[in-house]
């Protein structure tokens, strides 16, 4: 068997086309596994971000849940500092009742108590006709039922504790 010889290094030409072929496989391994290394980093850090990501959301969540989750009463939990002003007529109650649907608040007035935000919006639709004088005959004006004023928001500690100081005293003012 006559084998071809290369001029150039003196090896068969079968054992040439053996060794170029092992070396294009050395160095497809070699760049397949630097190809591969990229690509896993770059998965592990996707993952690693995605995990981030899911805790932050999820912390995201929990804080939206705990600040949308209704309290005990159904209500939202976004307390605010009022003062329901003293009442005008001769016969006026040191006390407001505003209610919803059956839910009544007791709130004394001239004094800074803690309501729900729902109460405040309770407070602001309750309205009624007043007489007053004009042009020598009767009218009536809508004035609020329960004029107040708003000192800020309260935390639900705060209110907490405040609903808590008034069943000590004995009242139900605000709950």
């Amino acid at each position: 068997m006559a084998l071809e010889i290369n001029d150039s290094f003196g090896i068969p030409a079968d054992v040439e086309a053996r060794l170029r072929a092992q070396a294009e496989a050395a160095v497809a391994v070699v760049i397949d596994e630097a190809a591969l290394l990229v690509k896993f980093t770059e998965e592990a850090k996707a993952k690693r971000l995605a995990g981030l990501k899911e805790k932050a959301d999820a912390a995201d969540v929990a804080a939206a849940l705990a600040e949308n989750t209704p309290d005990a009463h159904g209500f939202p939990r976004k307390y605010f500092w009022v003062t329901v002003h003293e009442g005008q007529d001769a016969g006026a109650l040191s006390y407001a009742t505003p209610s919803l649907n059956g839910y009544t608040w007791q709130i004394q007035r001239g004094v800074k108590a803690i309501v729900h935000s729902v109460a405040l919006n309770v407070l602001d639709e309750a309205i009624e006709d007043k007489p007053v004088r004009f042009e020598g005959g009767l009218i009536t004006r809508p004035v609020p039922m329960f004029p107040y004023t708003i000192h800020g928001e309260a935390t639900e500690a705060e209110y907490l504790a405040f609903t808590a100081k008034m069943r000590a005293q004995g009242g139900r003012v605000a709950v």
